[in-house]
């Protein structure tokens, strides 16, 4: 948990040096399946972002996202670092982030993971797909989800 505290400290700080027009903030708000693509049960989101543009093509991002349970009774909080190209519209990327159980008793991943995102933006609206799977069993469990982002 240090380290991703440290990871973003050290972007926001980054970013401070940066002008008005190459930061954007965003908000959203998504689901989350378990591994199963069946979206049974379902984990609903809610997330900040604060993308660094760096040039045409790259944004770095640090964005934390909090998870609950469809009965609201497990919490977690999910600090991510990521790094985005973009073409126009579309996005693709990549980083890393860990889970850390804020309320009840579900059990949480201890490790690292790998967060993989692919998305659309239209104006202050964006769409994005993404899969969260832990360094130690890469690609063996992995959670997907989908959001919709608003900049402002």
């Amino acid at each position: 948990m240090k380290k991703t505290t440290y990871l973003i400290m050290s972007l926001l700080i980054a970013g401070s040096a940066l002008s008005a027009q190459q930061l954007g903030t965003q908000m959203n708000f998504g689901i989350l399946s378990d591994g199963d693509l069946r979206f049974n049960p379902i984990y609903f989101s809610g997330g900040l972002g604060l993308d660094f543009h760096l040039g045409k093509f790259l944004i770095i991002r640090a964005e934390g996202t909090v998870y609950a349970d469809s009965h609201f009774e497990n919490f977690w909080i999910f600090p991510a670092g990521m790094l985005n190209i973009t073409t126009g519209p579309f996005f693709i990327g990549g980083g890393v982030g860990k889970f850390v159980r804020l309320a009840g008793s579900a059990i949480s991943n201890d490790n690292f993971s790998m967060k993989a995102n692919a998305g659309f933006n239209a104006g202050s609206l964006s769409l994005t797909f993404y899969f969260i799977t832990p360094f130690t069993d890469i690609f063996r469990y992995f959670s997907s989800g989908i959001t919709l982002g608003f900049a402002f």
